[in-house]
């Protein structure tokens, strides 16, 4: 089932090429039970426009604890060349 209960990734890739503003996405590859197994492939069809997405493979579900500071500096530099 993956995540908190019945949901699959694709009910929000649908709505990725409507984004108009800046994305970065961050795809941990270590596979966990709270992942869905969703890879670089399934994801680029529905990326908006100059979307940015980093793979971490040394990371899963929760990139931000497993890695605080390397997760504050990527975010905090696609911040500043978007603002």
């Amino acid at each position: 089932m993956g995540g908190f209960g019945p949901w699959r990734p694709e009910w929000s890739l649908i709505r990725l090429p409507g984004l108009r503003m800046p994305f970065f996405g961050v795809l941990a590859r270590q596979p966990e039970v709270m992942g869905w197994g969703t890879q670089p492939e399934d994801l680029e069809p529905w990326l908006p426009d100059g979307a940015e997405i980093e793979l971490w493979d040394d990371s899963g579900h929760f990139v931000h604890i497993e890695f605080p500071d390397r997760a504050a500096e990527r975010v905090l530099d696609f911040l500043a060349r978007h603002r």
